[in-house]
């Protein structure tokens, strides 16, 4: 099915403890190497808009034991050992943390943070897991080629979470502008609802724009803008609608540059599938100028 259609929202000014707020627990996950700022911001303003709780997390990478015994014996040239440079650098995670604390209060929001140890993707999947969280925000920066593909920290996170995942590689001032992504298929109708509950809790006015890739899809791109218009209209949401025919990714990627946040769609993959195609989501992520947040519904426990 080679087509998708988006959904622009335009926020006009946000509402905080009413009752058509969409309350949510966010997982903000911040890395040394990482956009951390873009994350905490991007994150916090979605909580102030969604008066929704906000947990911080940084993960320890976990040195094996059966490396303890060279941690005295690998001295670097300041005469410090292994052990002692790990410690150091730990005391920089707490200070990371308290930071992230200090970047989230400035915007009048309340925090908790956690330190987990072990491999970064897991120990977040595990987190968001055990903590019920809906909605899990990570920075990011650009990786090309054979090296994106495979040590893309938030690509592993799309990959294997059950829950949406923000990934903040740009900055934003505000959330005022989104542009929502769908392909026609089961996840479609999830990231409607996703951003239905966003809009009304926003009060945003909702912009569908259905991309064809060829004139023969135009009839099928309709029915995609209709279904979406038919479920925000029961919400109260002011739409408009618009179609348009050529290649999904080009279309979406010269309309993120005007928008604050990108939402689209996603599927898990199967064991092999990552090696021998593309999950669209991602190629929208990698040609993404905005914040992007990918949709994938909450599986039951």
């Amino acid at each position: 099915m080679n087509f998708f259609f988006s959904i622009c929202i335009t926020n006009e000014r946000f509402i905080k403890g009413t009752p058509s707020v969409h309350e949510m627990k966010i997982l903000i996950c911040i890395r040394k190497s990482e956009c951390r700022n873009n994350a905490l911001i991007v994150g916090g303003q979605i909580a102030s808009a969604t008066n929704s709780e906000i947990t911080v997390l940084f993960v320890l990478p976990k040195v094996s034991e059966r490396f303890e015994e060279y941690f005295e014996a690998d001295v670097d040239k300041k005469g410090r050992s292994l052990k002692d440079r790990i410690e150091r650098s730990h005391k920089i995670d707490q200070r990371l943390l308290r930071e992230a604390r200090e970047v989230l209060s400035e915007m009048c929001i309340e925090t908790e943070v956690k330190l987990r140890r072990g491999d970064p993707v897991r120990e977040v999947i595990t987190e968001s897991q055990e903590g019920n969280y809906d909605l899990i925000v990570v920075g990011s920066r650009a990786l090309n080629g054979i090296k994106a593909k495979f040590e893309s920290f938030s690509e592993k996170l799309i990959e294997h979470a059950n829950i949406p995942v923000l990934v903040a590689h740009y900055y934003v001032r505000e959330l005022s502008t989104i542009l929502l992504c769908v392909e026609g298929t089961e996840e479609s109708r999830l990231t409607i609802e996703f951003a239905r509950d966003f809009a009304r809790a926003i009060e945003a006015k909702v912009t569908v724009l259905s991309v064809a890739g060829s004139e023969k899809q135009l009839d099928r791109a309709w029915e995609a803008v209709r279904h979406a218009e038919n479920i925000l209209k029961k919400a109260g949401i002011e739409i408009d609608v618009e179609t348009r025919i050529g290649k999904p990714i080009d279309e979406i990627k010269k309309k993120s540059a005007d928008y604050d946040l990108v939402l689209v769609g996603s599927h898990k993959f199967g064991i092999l599938e990552p090696l021998l195609m593309k999950n669209p989501s991602l190629e929208i992520l990698e040609s993404s100028q905005a914040p992007t947040l990918v949709v994938r519904e909450k599986e039951q426990s």
